[in-house]
């Protein structure tokens, strides 16, 4: 039901003390990946999968996961805790001082069209002051319940504000991070540590890209020239899309991992773009 795209362990990592050890999963539509970490949030390994045929929607999940779960003999393992993050581009921001969690449906009906098997979660996003509510797959939660039972839930875009936001600098209190996953790409912008904008688009080509982020821009009235742009998910400097953002964003960097947050061992760091996981690294950081 899967196929290994990518995979780093560390030579410490040893299944038969998976008791011991933290386990982050990121559900994508496209592709299901999980990292390994142990209590001092050193990472241990990672693995992710691409489905063998695209579902074609979020809707459609449940099969492909459960498949990935039931061969992968690392995900069956007891943990001492796990996370759960859904990765789709479908999110309604309600500020808190509005928020009714009985009005959750109200929330995401000009959205997105909620089918009868969906079930409604919220998510609280401290640096904006607001709550997060998004639908997931019933099938899916149900699935993902019984593989890992008294597994947390949440969206990957909460998981991720939450990561991001300490990173700033004196010389520049605004800026905005993008996330590439599964054809969506993910908008953050904060400043100083107010999360102001937080929205997900589905592209194609590079010029669409570029269109978003600057639409983003000037949705702000922010200048490319003054605030910096932070790329994380799957990008290289070796890319048509990198190239293209270069031209219209001069300040255009890679997220680092933030050290006080993460360690990595020898093999992440001999192999591996770390960047390229920034979104499921940040689900450790959570509760």
């Amino acid at each position: 039901m899967g196929k290994i795209d990518l995979e780093v362990f560390e030579d410490k990592f040893l299944k038969k003390y998976s008791i011991y050890y933290e386990l982050s999963i990121l559900v994508g539509v496209d592709s299901l990946c999980y990292s390994i970490a142990d209590k001092y949030q050193q990472f241990l390994g990672l693995r992710k999968y691409s489905y063998s045929s695209p579902p074609a929607s979020f809707r459609d999940l449940a099969s492909h996961v459960s498949g990935i779960i039931q061969d992968d003999s690392i995900l069956r393992r007891p943990y001492a805790k796990t996370r759960l993050a859904i990765f789709h581009p479908y999110a309604a921001l309600v500020p808190n001082r509005l928020y009714n969690d009985a009005e959750k449906p109200a929330y995401l009906e000009k959205l997105i069209h909620l089918a009868p098997g969906d079930l409604l979660f919220s998510d609280e996003l401290p640096f904006a002051d607001a709550m997060a509510v998004y639908p997931l797959d019933g099938k899916l939660v149900e699935s993902l319940k019984a593989e890992f039972p008294g597994a947390t839930f949440c969206h990957a875009a909460s998981a991720l504000s939450r990561s991001l936001a300490p990173l700033h600098t004196d010389l520049s209190p605004t800026r905005i991070f993008f996330n590439l996953r599964d054809g969506v790409v993910q908008v953050f912008a904060f400043d100083k540590d107010d999360l102001v904008l937080l929205n997900a688009f589905t592209f194609l080509e590079s010029a669409d890209l570029v269109y978003y982020l600057m639409l983003v821009y000037q949705q702000l009235s922010w200048k490319p020239e003054s605030t910096p742009l932070y790329a994380a998910g799957l990008l290289v400097e070796d890319s048509a899309i990198y190239r293209n953002l270069l031209r219209y964003f001069p300040n255009l960097q890679f997220v680092k991992v933030p050290a006080q947050y993460f360690q990595f061992g020898a093999r992440f760091e001999l192999d591996f773009r770390k960047h390229w996981f920034m979104d499921l690294f940040s689900i450790s950081n959570g509760s």
